[in-house]
């Protein structure tokens, strides 16, 4: 009788302690061994880009003060995961557009961080401190007008001043005068200009940020200044420009006739 009561009541213990643990397990979040994360998608559709956008006011993200708007943005969203990309005076730029998990849209020319977008407005972060914010439009001004024919900056009047102090800045391209016909899809468009060390007379060393068929391509270059005239060497790439203004604070250089670029410091 006592085995007896002692084969049962180890039954007992071991049926009841499987329970037990069954119980725990199932409270025990499963792990999935060698699971990958899916790729971080974005809440936008390239789709609800489509169509024509132009600037209609700019803000600083630091205080909120409006920004006085003199360079224009205006891009153009194809179905075909291209854009047009306008600013200011500037020839439009046609490249590929990306659509990354961040929210971050890339139109070849531009970088920016898509805040939001409804079906009549588009407001972006630049990363340059602006909120950018932009509205639908039917046809752009630019498509209905005549081209303007390119200013031609006076060497005479303006400054023109080759020393580290006035040169060594990172400059960005905010307007290109273009004369029509000019540009070609094989043109190398300047659009960033870091101009960092003398390295000899009159010769700078720095980096320039160029696109070509839509595609930017950032290379270390040489800058060689004689009087008027500067001569930009990267690795493929060489530029011969007159230089119209460098006073520190605008660096204005290209050919009259052709294409004449307009910089100011970031």
């Amino acid at each position: 009788m006592k085995k007896f009561k002692f084969i049962f009541l180890l039954h007992f213990f071991i049926f009841s302690t499987a329970i037990l643990m069954a119980q725990e397990d199932s409270k025990t979040p499963k792990r999935l061994t060698n699971a990958r994360r899916p790729a971080k998608v974005s809440k936008y559709k390239l789709t609800q880009f489509n169509g024509r956008w132009q600037e209609i006011s700019r803000v600083k993200i630091s205080n909120n003060e409006t920004v006085n708007i003199d360079d224009t943005l205006f891009i153009r969203f194809y179905d075909s995961a291209k854009a047009d990309t306008k600013q200011g005076g500037s020839v439009v730029i046609t490249g590929t557009v990306e659509l990354s998990g961040e929210d971050e849209i890339s139109t070849s020319a531009n970088d920016f961080k898509v805040l939001s977008v409804s079906e009549k407005e588009l407001v972006l972060d630049d990363y340059y401190g602006n909120v950018r914010k932009l509205e639908k439009k039917d046809i752009f001004w630019y498509e209905t007008e005549k081209p303007v024919p390119v200013a031609e900056p006076d060497t005479v009047k303006n400054i023109i001043d080759i020393s580290p102090v006035s040169l060594n800045k990172n400059w960005f391209v905010y307007r290109r005068g273009a004369n029509p016909g000019f540009i070609k899809p094989e043109t190398p468009l300047i659009r960033d200009l870091l101009i960092k060390e003398k390295t000899g007379e009159n010769v700078y060393s720095g980096e320039i940020e160029f696109s070509v068929k839509g595609q930017a391509v950032t290379q270390p270059c040489t800058l060689t200044f004689d009087n008027y005239s500067l001569v930009i060497s990267a690795i493929a790439n060489t530029w011969n420009a007159e230089i119209y203004k460098a006073d520190g604070k605008e660096l204005v250089f290209g050919k009259k006739g052709e294409l004449v670029y307009y910089f100011k410091p970031q």
